[in-house]
């Protein structure tokens, strides 16, 4: 039997979308595991955890200037694979294909782009799956290539105003579009940095807040900049290893999408269990609803006849994006719904009840006065 409307909408507030392709049944069993093993530590510290520092990423080029999420370079792990054309209308792809000359010729420099809060999609054609789906959070990527390898993190902002000081001449260029669609369209294809990594993290940057996470701590510029530092340079990594079950499934000719999702559901299950929670607020672009330790099947068990998973390939990757604008929240009602900002319509997520501090005097877009006196 089809997913229902509202199974559909929880698995995509977890970053999991249903795809018409089977793209794991075309990897070997080693390099299923090795990707499953690589989404679930991924959901664990940026969805489950909330995290604003990714786990580390590494990519491969070849002589054309192509992308790959894997050293074997086979057409399956090509960027342009990964990238829906449904997201801003699939300008990331040129983006990161931007990002890929600059590292070539600029070896050992550090390289950013950016994708900033709003919109998914430049559409409102229904059938498009991003045209419902707006990004709260900044995702700002940071990357350098060694000789042999693009090293990549990805970082949450929520606070953009103080990392535009990484790249003036970028942001006062954005600012200059007359819309937000274009703001956003000239962000996500014009990657900046003239520093080595070395000079970058050295650097004294002005230090504030960058990220305030679902139960409002808040990440410093410096803060998550050491963080990053150190996933970009190997010496913090999030490992998650499969259960000799799950292996074994894996290594059978056909991957079924039960298999995949009951990966996920586990992986929340027992996050839920081994910190005590009864309940968890699920949130996310789509909207949100409470899931228990119990129920949590009932919200998200589909039928095997279901078109695959698509994994989450990479950081490029729109699912990545779509994975990243999760969370689940470990209370419920705490947080003020989403808004607009009334002057230009950027839709900004709701401070949480009771914290005053976190209540905005600007807009997170376009820098203007807002009230947010509750």
């Amino acid at each position: 039997m089809p997913a229902t409307l509202e199974q559909d909408r929880y698995l995509k507030q977890l970053g999991i979308t249903l795809a018409e392709h089977r793209r794991l049944q075309q990897l070997t069993p080693l390099e299923r595991e090795r990707e499953l093993a690589q989404q679930i530590a991924s959901l664990t510290k940026e969805v489950l955890d909330d995290h604003p520092v990714s786990t580390p990423y590494s990519y491969w080029l070849d002589a054309g200037g192509e992308i790959y999420s894997d050293q074997s370079r086979k057409p399956i792990f090509n960027l342009r694979n990964q990238i829906n054309p449904g997201e801003r209308g699939g300008l990331p792809l040129d983006g990161f294909l931007k990002v890929g000359v600059r590292l070539r010729h600029n070896p050992g420099n550090l390289i950013l782009l950016y994708s900033p809060p709003g919109p998914a999609s430049f559409d409102n054609d229904p059938k498009n799956p991003y045209s419902q789906i707006t990004y709260r959070d900044g995702q700002l990527y940071m990357q350098y290539f060694d000789g042999q390898k693009i090293n990549a993190v990805a970082l949450k902002v929520t606070n953009e105003s103080v990392i535009r000081q990484l790249a003036p001449s970028l942001f006062s260029a954005a600012d200059k579009k007359s819309s937000q669609r274009e703001r956003i369209a000239f962000l996500v294809t014009n990657p900046a940095g003239e520093l080595s990594v070395d000079d970058f993290f050295n650097h004294q940057w002005k230090d504030g807040e960058m990220y305030r996470d679902k139960d409002s701590r808040s990440y410093s510029l410096s803060e998550v900049l050491m963080q990053a530092k150190d996933v970009l340079f190997g010496r913090s990594r999030s490992e998650f290893h499969l259960s000799e079950d799950l292996r074994g499934a894996l290594s059978q000719e056909t991957i079924t999408e039960h298999l995949i999702l009951s990966a996920y559901t586990s992986t929340i299950r027992n996050y839920m269990r081994d910190r005590g929670y009864e309940e968890m607020e699920l949130s996310g672009s789509c909207g949100g609803g409470k899931v228990s330790v119990d129920t949590l099947d009932v919200f998200l068990q589909i039928d095997n006849n279901l078109p695959q998973l698509q994994s989450l390939v990479s950081l490029y990757s729109s699912t990545y994006r779509l994975l990243k604008q999760a969370r689940l929240e470990t209370d419920t009602g705490e947080h003020y719904p989403d808004y607009k900002c009334p002057h230009c319509n950027i839709t900004l997520s709701g401070e949480k009840k009771n914290d005053p501090d976190s209540w905005r005097t600007t807009c997170d877009n376009c820098k203007r006065e807002i009230n947010c006196a509750k």
